[in-house]
């Protein structure tokens, strides 16, 4: 039990124990950041669909299958700029700032 206390405040989990090899460690944290950047963009989505203003956007315009090849086109390209603008990692770095940097 006192173990498991140890760990838990060296921030290790259960379900993530370590492991001998620096290459398993490396690939288990690109996994892990890639796991927090889907959460993260999965939180930023369901944040932008309940506010107000998007329920009022999503209604006003023609469905998908409505709008011509230029209408659809703007929207694709629309869609791609705004995914390509976030940038998760100095979001992330950004957090870490200002959880650190809170205490002084």
């Amino acid at each position: 039990h006192a173990i498991k206390m140890m760990e838990a405040k060296r921030g290790f989990a259960e379900d993530s124990p370590f492991h001998y090899s620096k290459v398993k460690r490396d690939e288990d944290k690109v996994k892990k950041t890639k796991q927090k950047r889907r959460k993260w963009l999965v939180s930023l989505y369901s944040e932008a669909v309940a506010k107000p203003e998007f329920q009022r956007q999503r209604t006003e315009p023609a469905p998908v299958e409505e709008l011509n090849d230029e209408e659809l086109q703007t929207h694709v390209k629309a869609l791609v700029e705004w995914t390509q603008e976030l940038d998760f990692d100095s979001y992330h770095l950004d957090w870490l700032r200002l959880a650190t940097a809170a205490g002084n």
